[in-house]
């Protein structure tokens, strides 16, 4: 068996470190715009986040009525505690 390496395989160009940033930035750029149509366009999951949406929205009426709510109860309690002494 033959483990001769070829030496011009492995002398690859070297990058500067800002070409390298170049390159990253690029492909990210390349794969926002090649991808965003698609995340734009899909409907998966949309059922998901109108629950979410929902249960928030109770949850934040619940949070806000819960103060008049214990107002009101605290006032019962107390004309039950004073008819009772």
């Amino acid at each position: 068996m033959d483990n001769h390496v070829c030496h011009d395989c492995l002398s690859w160009p070297t990058l500067e470190s800002s070409q390298l940033e170049d390159m990253k930035l690029n492909s990210l750029i390349l794969f926002v715009c090649t991808n965003s149509h698609d995340l734009l366009t899909r409907d998966e999951g949309q059922d998901l986040v109108e629950y979410a949406l929902i249960i928030t929205l109770i949850a934040l009426a619940a949070v806000a009525g819960i103060g008049h709510v214990a107002t009101a109860v605290d006032s019962v309690f107390s004309k039950i505690s004073d008819t009772l002494a």
